[in-house]
């Protein structure tokens, strides 16, 4: 009967050593890699920095997306709107009145701090460039309004 003793014996200690086994826990030491898929769109801006580090072998992207809001509008609510200019106007009219500090202004496709341009009249959609731009550059303008 000892035999038969010693054989589960065996049999129980192996399988405690296989279930101490499977709950630890093996991450292979490698680098994880993620990929992205993504549509780039022409309408909107974007800046791409490459960075490395001396001695690494690490590269890294970084993209920077400056969006033009949305085009979308409801009857009787606050709505956004984008308009492209390429005059070399420094005093722009737009299409609308915009509400006071909603205004964006890409040149060339790089957005622009408000030390760059005024708001010089919201009610009358007038924008006045600080900057000074030709006829080659291209002028993006996004601000909100109020649909009525």
């Amino acid at each position: 009967m000892g035999d038969k003793a010693d054989q589960i014996g065996k049999i129980i200690k192996k399988n405690q050593t296989n279930a101490q086994h499977a709950l630890k826990r093996y991450v292979p030491l490698l680098r994880k890699i993620e990929s992205v898929r993504d549509t780039f769109d022409s309408d909107i801006p974007f800046d791409m920095e490459f960075n490395t580090k001396p001695n690494e072998s690490i590269v890294t992207l970084s993209l920077f997306f400056q969006p033009p809001g949305p085009t979308t509008c409801c009857e009787d609510f606050l709505c956004s709107a984008c308009e492209s200019f390429n005059s070399g106007d420094q005093v722009i009219t737009l299409n609308r009145g915009y509400i006071a500090n909603s205004v964006s202004v890409y040149i060339n496709g790089h957005k622009r701090t408000t030390t760059d341009y005024t708001e010089t009249s919201p009610s009358g959609g007038v924008v006045t460039l600080i900057k000074n731009v030709t006829e080659l550059d291209v002028v993006r303008i996004c601000y909100v309004y109020q649909s009525s």
